[in-house]
């Protein structure tokens, strides 16, 4: 089949493997889903990567300690190989093989990343012998960048589960001159909404910052504040997903950095050129316009739109502030 996406997965059966992956509700860890890979027949090179599922690679700061963990459960006595890896050179950084039990079961490791290592990912790999005929389940796999000199963490995390509010936190950590809000941590939970604020529903889970409800008169958007620290001079960036439905629409996203009081000036970013799944908005070097202390999305209906509003949530997936250096 070679490689294909599914849910947020990256999924591939070389060498003559026969291999089925699919989001089933009928195991989970948490929620009420999971990914399911179902092995038929192995690869004949004897590569354990030539069956493998891996979560969508997260960007990371270097040398940032992390935590890799997820939960498994498999065919007593099948093996899956779980490493954490560059996700495009594939040097592997950390790893362990784990033998099912029947039930399910945590991994959990740390590393500390190099310093010209800016992106991680972690996978398994399954083509293993005694896995013919063997199924697994994954679900609830967290990347989580460990607290730093008294900061908060900060983490990147796949599962196939519905969705679950995170705790509470006041903003993304700062962590070597970067602010980064993710998934899990709680940080998604300090943005507000942006115009349009009462029709505007936010919801941080553990797929992200999960948006609808925008009001197509008013537009909408949401935003955190950052204190304690200067925006100005910084670089933005923000990885939102959308859908085929909100492309078709024509929206165009927006990102910006502002003063938290009058005036109220600000640096805007507009996004017009998006795709379905994944989209990167970025700001460079944010400089002057001094005081700046706020981050945010804008959303933007194309002008004189008459049509439907978004039916579908817009999901932030993380935000990250790289500081102007001293």
């Amino acid at each position: 089949m070679g490689s294909s996406q599914i849910e947020g997965w990256a999924v591939g059966a070389f060498s003559g493997a026969v291999v089925d992956f699919s989001v089933t509700d009928t195991e989970s860890h948490s929620g009420d889903k999971s990914l399911q890979v179902t092995m038929q027949t192995l690869g004949s090179d004897n590569a354990s990567w030539d069956i493998y599922a891996a979560p969508l690679p997260m960007k990371a700061i270097p040398r940032g300690n992390y935590t890799v963990s997820g939960w498994v459960k498999g065919t007593p006595g099948a093996k899956a190989d779980v490493a954490a890896q560059e996700p495009y050179s594939w040097a592997v950084l950390s790893g362990d093989t784990l033998v099912m039990t029947g039930d399910w079961q945590q991994f959990s490791f740390n590393l500390t990343l190099g310093a010209s290592v800016s992106m991680l990912s972690f996978q398994f790999n399954m083509n293993i012998e005694g896995n013919a005929g063997a199924t697994l389940y994954l679900d609830d796999f967290s990347i989580v960048l460990n607290p730093s000199s008294g900061s908060s963490s900060s983490s990147s995390s796949s599962s196939s589960s519905s969705s679950e509010s995170s705790s509470s936190s006041a903003g993304g950590g700062l962590v070597d001159n970067t602010i980064v809000f993710a998934p899990g941590d709680g940080s998604f939970n300090s943005f507000v909404p942006h115009w349009g604020g009462d029709d505007i529903v936010l919801e941080a889970t553990h797929a992200g910052l999960v948006i609808s409800n925008w009001g197509r008169d008013a537009n909408g958007g949401t935003y955190a504040n950052v204190d304690g620290v200067s925006l100005t001079g910084a670089r933005a960036e923000v990885i939102v997903t959308l859908t085929q439905e909100q492309v078709d629409m024509g929206i165009a996203l927006q990102l910006f950095l502002q003063q938290d009081s009058d005036p109220w000036d600000g640096l805007y970013a507009w996004h017009d050129n998006l795709s379905a799944g994944d989209n990167t908005l970025v700001i460079h070097d944010a400089d002057g316009i001094d005081n700046l202390s706020r981050v945010g999305i804008n959303v933007l209906y194309p002008e004189n739109y008459d049509g439907p509003e978004i039916g579908t949530p817009i999901v932030v997936k993380s935000v990250v502030v790289i500081l102007a250096a001293d």
